[in-house]
């Protein structure tokens, strides 16, 4: 069944002969929703020299045929999973887990598949803020600041990145008001929405994996990862509207 076009036709909406009557809907009634100004970073590194401040998780991407790195052509995340959970009535803790999806461009006509971090260490390795070989169980978990970590966690066999915020109820990206009563509903939940993620990645220059005896050469990529989100609370709810029911 097709939609036709026809332009010498006026207009005639679906329900134009319809008769409103009073319906009753069982939905989701959104009560606060919080929205940050710009995007969540949620794959990075923390510089601790000085200034406390987020800064691009470090590998070093192992040679393939002895050929340098040249790019990522593909970058994605993949296996994407939320979690949220209201917290003693005060804050809400917000964790998205994931892989990273990558192609790599090896030279001219090399290319290979990284899925990170699963593919940690067998096709690149960890870096430290000084650019020294480092394991997973050495670099993570990664704290930034009272509130938010980022570590590798194990789900069904598989490694994933889990990103985790810890968010106060009176924190000024919040739009609504939550009444006292609505916490004590069975039915209240914090859902994340994913908007949009960005990727930013580097190629630097030669590195090295393994040991000084066993030296694994390689080239420094610089990567981060950016996720706009919203995450909404809400309690089901009967809510009364006047419309039509249409026979579908």
């Amino acid at each position: 069944m097709s939609v036709s076009c026809d332009c010498d036709q006026n207009f005639v909406p679906i329900c134009d002969n319809a008769n409103p009557e009073p319906l009753e809907i069982y939905a989701k009634r959104i009560i606060a929703k919080w929205g940050p100004e710009g995007s969540e970073e949620i794959l990075f590194l923390v510089n601790t020299n000085g200034t406390e401040e987020k800064v691009p998780l470090r590998l070093c991407i192992h040679d393939q045929d002895e050929k340098k790195l040249q790019c990522f052509n593909m970058k994605k995340l993949i296996n994407i999973d939320t979690e949220q959970l209201i917290i003693c009535k005060h804050k809400v803790r917000l964790m998205i887990r994931f892989k990273l999806f990558m192609v790599a461009q090896f030279g001219d006509d090399t290319f290979d598949v990284i899925v990170l971090p699963q593919d940690v260490p067998a096709k690149a390795c960890l870096l430290d803020l000084d650019d020294n070989p480092t394991d997973k169980s050495v670099l993570f978990p990664i704290s930034f600041g009272d509130n938010e970590k980022l570590e590798i966690v194990t789900v069904g066999g598989q490694e994933f990145f889990q990103w985790t915020k810890d968010v106060p109820l009176d924190d000024p990206n919040w739009v609504g008001v939550i009444p006292c009563k609505v916490f004590d509903d069975p039915t209240l939940q914090s859902v994340i929405v994913i908007k949009s993620t960005d990727i930013d990645t580097d190629v630097l220059g030669t590195c090295n994996c393994g040991d000084l005896a066993n030296p694994i050469s390689g080239t420094k990529a610089l990567i981060s990862v950016f996720a706009d989100i919203i995450d909404k609370i809400g309690i089901h709810q009967d809510i009364c509207i006047t419309g039509t029911v249409l026979d579908c």
